[in-house]
């Protein structure tokens, strides 16, 4: 009979208790999931960014983006956190404005699909009033944008999303004379 070194004894019994005592989730609906899974911590900071905790949201969302969680929906959470943190990094929300940090975040969400950080993009560098106005750079990704946020289904968009198209369609009129 083969015998089980101590180690490996105390390890397994140290780790079990741990996934035992793992606090479920307090956002609502997602009480099967442990308070330290990426869903609950994204949830978590959006429910903290609501209510104007910006450095609680930016921790929480943090957190998301280092996870080293592979799965399909946590990587699209980590999609929205890098479209989140953008927001509070170019508008100094709960932490110190770096707004080419958040251009480098939005870019990537972007090019990961997410609409909003195409919108935020053609914000930050199609609007004259911004230090980063580039207009040729802006063009692309506002007309992306309007792409996108026009190919949303109607069941996905919410009351800002003709106010979002209009003002695409306005920053691709004036852009489309630089």
């Amino acid at each position: 009979m083969r015998s089980i070194p101590p180690l490996f004894i105390s390890a397994a019994l140290a780790i079990a208790p741990c996934a035992a005592l793992a606090e479920p989730c307090k956002e609502p609906g997602l009480e099967a999931v442990a308070t330290e899974h990426p869903e609950c911590r994204y949830y978590a900071g959006t429910r903290l960014y609501r209510e104007r905790d910006y450095v609680g949201a930016r921790l929480n969302w943090e957190y998301v983006l280092a996870s080293e969680d592979d799965d399909k929906d946590v990587q699209k959470l980590r999609t929205d956190v890098r479209n989140n943190l953008g927001y509070l990094l170019y508008m100094g929300m709960g932490i110190k404005v770096n707004r080419t940090k958040a251009i480098e975040l939005w870019e990537t969400a972007a090019r990961s699909g997410q609409e909003e950080s195409a919108y935020h993009l053609c914000h930050a560098l199609g609007d004259a009033k911004q230090p980063e106005y580039r207009p040729r750079a802006a063009l692309p990704h506002c007309r992306e944008a309007l792409r996108r946020y026009q190919g949303l289904p109607i069941a996905k968009r919410d009351s800002n999303t003709e106010v979002i198209i209009q003002d695409l369609k306005r920053y691709i009129a004036r852009l489309g004379d630089t």
